[in-house]
């Protein structure tokens, strides 16, 4: 055997060709908007690499985290929910690549 050659185990070769496919997607994706709201800002930047910028998506996550924390408009929200509904996104997203991963390797 070579001895710069790399020996991976499935799992290993598996995790890391989701690195991989994450990292290209964060290059080519676009720039992320910017917006006056802190948590549109940050739908688009944890959701954009792997669903786009798409208006339906960014208000499909403003919609849950607004009406699951009980706030009419991102204008009114305190440090305390914002921060909640940040964290909301993030963990929405970390199901959402759950799924797409799956689906990607069956």
């Amino acid at each position: 055997m070579n001895p710069t050659t790399i020996v991976l185990t499935p799992d290993q070769l598996s995790e890391l060709k989701n690195e991989l496919l994450k990292e290209i997607k964060r290059e080519v994706s676009p720039q992320v908007k910017s917006s006056p709201y802190p948590l549109t800002t940050k739908i688009r930047e944890l959701a954009g690499p792997t669903l786009g910028q798409d208006y339906q998506f960014v208000q499909a996550f403003s919609t849950i985290a607004r009406k699951t924390l009980d706030f009419r408009h991102q204008a009114v929200l305190n440090d305390e929910k914002l921060e909640s509904a940040m964290k909301m996104v993030e963990e929405l997203m970390v199901v959402i690549e759950k799924y797409r991963q799956k689906q990607l390797s069956d």
